[in-house]
This record gives structure tokens, sequence and C-alpha cells, in this order.
């Protein structure tokens, strides 16, 4: 098997589970859910900026097309 960086894994699987997240939030239609959700995400990725910028960016996307 071929060897995979140590820091590709956290990050790979923060983003298979930051696309099931945005899946899930698309069946909430209050926001609160949404808040929660992004909040202990960025707990627990507090020294992923980057990360959270995004979240932070699909947050939005994701109300309007929830919204609409």
């Amino acid at each position: 098997a071929p060897r995979v960086h140590p820091a590709a894994l956290p990050k790979k699987a923060a983003f298979s589970l930051f696309l099931y997240s945005s899946k899930v939030i698309l069946l909430f239609k209050s926001i609160t859910p949404r808040i929660i959700l992004f909040y202990s995400l960025y707990r627990f990725f507090p020294k992923r900026v980057d990360f959270f910028i995004f979240s932070y960016i699909m947050f939005f996307r994701v109300i309007t097309i929830a919204n609409c």
C-alpha cells in the first residue's frame, strides 16, 4: 500500500466529514442546528483556519440552497 502523508489524513477526513455534514444540514430548516454543527466543527479544528473559512463560505451557500 502506498504511504499516505500523516497530515493529509485528517484533512481528507475533515473534508469528507464536512461534505457529509453539509448534506445533513440540508435536512434542517431551522438555523440553530447549522450554527451548532459549524461551531462544533470550529471547536474540533481550532487550528484549521482555512477549513473554518471554507466551512463558513459553504455555510451560507447551504442556507441559500435550503431556503429556496
